[in-house]
């Protein structure tokens, strides 16, 4: 317990965040009213044994009131999570059984613009269902066309229209974005048509989040004017103020094979390059207790207005409340444990918002920080460079390999890959997203107040231009980046193991370490190839739902031989988000036609196909039934593209099963699904089942 005594918020800290997840992941073990009875009950024993009881006798349970403090912080952990989520209350959109025929809402973000549409996230405040009008609660996700007025925050709205729950995926392994926003408490979203919405009024629910959501639109506005460059505009306003709707796939895999995606989101770097320049400017201030109150407030002030500028990320929340703390204890002559921060800003945010320990971006900015602040003095250490420039480079070579070591799990678990050569970007995208940084500020404060950020614009464009031409060129370096490095949830944790035991090495160099280690590794191993095997053993045939399209794999020997129409063969981007995933999970290194396949029989016949694969006959009907002498016998048919229908089909074809494929319309799709219960044959309607594997 020794170890524990400099960190008293890192336990607390830790312990409510295992409160957290167990709501998240167990809540339907642990009724609210057990915890809550725990909760009180638990206090009651603390304050009586700290209340009555002899000193003597507090010394000796010393250790039993701490185990009781820290069960305490977890169920208050628990009951946090409860209190925050919102589909516990009865007036929640998700418990309404009827539909809704109009609805008010506020519009409580910032517009982000996709390809056809205008996504904007809105609360409900109420409902008209048949005529009765009552309040509701809940947040959806509406979409907007383009060529009409886009709602900004704080408009009131009507919408007619009942918002759809969001589906859960539809395809093997594919991201479940049904469970990444609930984890922002969305569950609901709406696709509207021009005249399916009228702004009524305008009501904020932060004036201070509307003034800072224009500032952000006007220094867009003033980026946008004075940088050509589209792949320039898009990191500048990436980076100096959150806005990611311009950065395309071709910048953002080059950002992320290069290692360098992290300057694409706002964090502590910038953070704190804007807090070290704020100190340059007002630290002189210091000298006077005034002083440094004033210097401590007009900091708290302006790190808080651009984290609300650029969108109040779980990134920038995390490291704006670590300043915070960090300029309170300034002030007040505390001295600071960096542990501590950390810990007491990652708890000030869980009390606000419990969901972002689910953050993708909260947990890579508390991984790469504690790993920076852990590994990086060790590695640092290790050799001394007298001369300036070279010193830098260590500093950034090591801030960069320790902040990689703390975040390579996250990145293997959530993007599957691994950047080779992040030493040598960041050194160029840090010193660079440090002028950027600068002259993008720079460049908004002349735009504002004067004509002169058409000549900072003009060297921030070259800046931008070379520090992206750099990392494309790193981008195309033999092997830049290992790509699907799956990995499951069990290899994650070892992994997260075998760090610890590594960095405890690297401080105290102790057996136990090493053993630790190795043990994870071996484990690792041992795991991976298990399941590898699992993987090689089984072929398996698969009819994705791509809507509008027919997609199937026959996966075989870490192959996928692919059926698919016209238009996805053209164009196999296009169902990527769909099949991608589950060909990772296969670890599929070639992607082939049918045709190319020497493991199975693929035959044209009439208007459609026979295949047959492991002893599986697939019938792929896209057009009138074929005649033929004798029945074909099949022990499944696919239709594909609205095909013919026919009252007759068994008469030419005997099938086992039916699968009807995304690429039919709703109509075609009801009639094959009642001609199957008609005639008492199984079938999978894609487009409303999702897709179905064979076997």
């Amino acid at each position: 317990m020794n170890f524990w005594l400099p960190y008293p918020f890192l336990r607390i800290s830790l312990f409510f965040a295992i409160g957290i997840l167990a709501g998240i992941y167990f809540q339907e073990w642990i009724p609210v009213q057990m915890a809550g009875v725990v909760f009180i009950s638990g206090i009651g024993v603390y304050l009586f044994l700290t209340g009555f009881s002899k000193p003597e006798l507090l010394i000796r349970i010393h250790n039993q009131l701490g185990m009781l403090s820290l069960i305490l912080v977890m169920t208050g952990g628990y009951l946090t999570w409860y209190y925050h989520t919102e589909t516990y209350r009865s007036s929640h959109l998700v418990h309404l059984e009827e539909e809704v025929a109009l609805y008010e809402a506020i519009v409580t973000g910032i517009p982000e613009e996709r390809e056809k549409t205008f996504r904007v996230p809105v609360r409900i405040k109420t409902a008209i269902l048949d005529s009765n009008k009552i309040l509701v609660q809940g947040k959806i996700l509406v979409y907007f066309p383009k060529d009409a007025p886009i709602p900004v925050y704080g408009n009131q709205i009507v919408v007619k229209g009942n918002p759809k729950s969001i589906p859960p995926p539809q395809n093997p392994h594919e991201f479940d974005y049904a469970r990444f926003l609930s984890f922002q408490q969305i569950h609901h979203q709406q696709f509207l048509t021009q005249g399916d919405w009228k702004i009524t009024g305008h009501q904020p629910p932060s004036k201070i989040l509307e003034v800072a959501f224009k500032f952000r639109a006007r220094a867009a506005e003033i980026l946008k004017s004075s940088l050509s460059d589209h792949h320039g505009q898009a990191v500048a306003l990436a980076l100096v103020l959150g806005v990611k709707d311009g950065i395309d796939n071709e910048l953002r895999d080059a950002y992320a094979a290069a290692g360098a995606m992290h300057v694409l989101a706002v964090s502590g770097l910038h953070v704190g390059f804007i807090y070290g320049a704020l100190f340059l400017a007002l630290g002189r201030w210091r000298k006077t207790i005034y002083g440094r109150w004033i210097l401590a407030i007009a900091g708290l002030g302006i790190l808080w207005f651009y984290a609300m500028v650029t969108g109040l990320s779980p990134s920038v929340s995390r490291a704006v409340t670590m300043f915070s703390f960090i300029i309170v204890a300034n002030v007040s002559n505390r001295t600071t444990n960096i542990y501590n921060t950390l810990a007491a800003s990652a708890f000030a945010l869980h009390c606000y918002d419990p969901y972002l320990i689910m953050s993708v971006g909260f947990q890579l900015s508390y991984a790469a920080v504690f790993a920076i602040v852990i590994i990086q003095p060790r590695l640092y250490a290790l050799y001394t460079f007298r001369n300036f420039f070279l010193d830098k480079i260590w500093v950034i070579t090591t801030v960069s390999i320790a902040a990689q070591a703390g975040t390579f799990i996250l990145g293997l678990v959530y993007f599957n890959q691994f950047p080779v050569y992040f030493i040598f970007s960041n050194l160029v995208v840090i010193p660079g997203a440090m002028l950027i940084l600068g002259l993008g500020i720079l460049t908004i404060i002349l735009g504002l107040f004067t004509g002169f950020d058409v000549y900072t614009g003009l060297i921030l464009e070259y800046i931008l231009r070379a520090v992206n031409y750099l990392v494309f060129l790193i981008e195309n370096l033999p092997g830049s980046v290992i790509k699907d490095a799956l990995i499951t949830p069990f290899q994650a944790i070892v992994l997260g193991f075998g760090l610890t035991f590594s960095v405890l090495l690297l401080r105290h160099f102790r057996a136990y370490a090493l053993y630790g280690a190795l043990t994870a590794l071996l484990l690792f191993l041992a795991h991976a190839a298990i399941s590898d095997f699992h993987i090689f053993s089984k072929d398996c045939i698969y009819v994705y739902k791509v809507p509008g399209h027919s997609v199937m794999d026959i996966i075989s020997n870490r192959r996928a031989y692919t059926w698919a129409d016209e238009t996805i063969t053209q164009e196999p981007a296009k169902a990527g988000f769909h099949v991608d995933l589950n060909r990772r999970y296969h670890k599929v290194k070639h992607t082939l036609p049918v045709a190319a396949s020497h493991e199975l029989a693929f035959s044209k016949m009439g208007h459609g196909a026979l295949m047959v694969f492991n002893e599986q006959n697939i019938y792929i009907m896209d057009g009138p039934v074929p005649t033929l002498e004798a029945p074909l016998v099949v022990d499944y048919i696919l239709i594909t593209k609205n095909a013919q229908r026919n009252p007759d089909l068994l008469e030419q074809i005997n099938f086992n099963f039916m699968i009807i494929d995304s690429s039919n319309n709703y109509f075609a799709g009801r009639y094959w699904e009642d001609f199957c219960i008609k005639h008492g044959k199984n079938h999978h309607n894609v487009s409303t089942s999702g897709a179905y594997s064979i076997p």
